[in-house]
């Protein structure tokens, strides 16, 4: 009975394309903002990572299912922050944040689109929370910033995928002929 060898050597993955493309994609979202002199892009790097996907299409899929959550969550966060300005209670509060986490989930639900849920509820927390903490001063310019950086790095990270393609080296069949 022949057996097949065992390694004892466990064997390490290589670095792909997806992972140079998501680095370069981080790279460049930093380097632009640097160059433009705008602060640390967070947002952008983070669509850009999440947004890199095995395909162009497929990265456009889900840049737009970001923009959309961030633009609902951005809406609903400006809406509910100037109705908690009146309330200034942190019990109420917790209140307007769930519910505001149920409308949200529930547009991008009548407008079919299921992955924008979860960040549209990251958004509006981010908004709300961010201002009750004094992190977040002027709601409309923090939401409408999240949503420009975060098309920011989609589009950077859209265009990496789209147009970034490394030569592969392909496998030599076995008796195959040498190039």
């Amino acid at each position: 009975m022949n057996k097949p060898k065992q390694s004892n050597q466990t064997k390490i993955p290589g670095i792909g394309m997806r992972t140079i493309k998501s680095a370069l994609a981080v790279g460049l979202c930093l380097l632009l903002y640097e160059i433009l002199g705008l602060p640390a892009p967070f947002y952008a790097c983070v669509a850009a990572l999440i947004c890199m996907q095995g395909s162009p299409e497929a990265s456009l899929k889900l840049g737009i299912s970001r923009i959309i959550g961030t633009a609902i969550g951005g809406a609903f966060g400006i809406l509910l922050m100037y109705l908690n300005d009146f309330i200034l209670n942190g019990a109420l509060t917790a209140l307007i944040l769930t519910l505001g986490v149920i409308i949200c989930i529930y547009v991008c639900l009548l407008i079919r689109q299921p992955d924008a849920c979860a960040l549209a509820g990251v958004v509006l927390c981010a908004i709300i929370i961010g201002r009750n903490s004094g992190v977040v001063n002027g709601e409309f310019a923090y939401a409408i910033g999240r949503i420009v950086e975060t098309a920011v790095g989609i589009f950077i990270s859209f265009a990496i995928n789209r147009f970034v393609n490394l030569p592969r080296h392909k496998k030599r069949r076995k008796g195959s002929a040498k190039p």
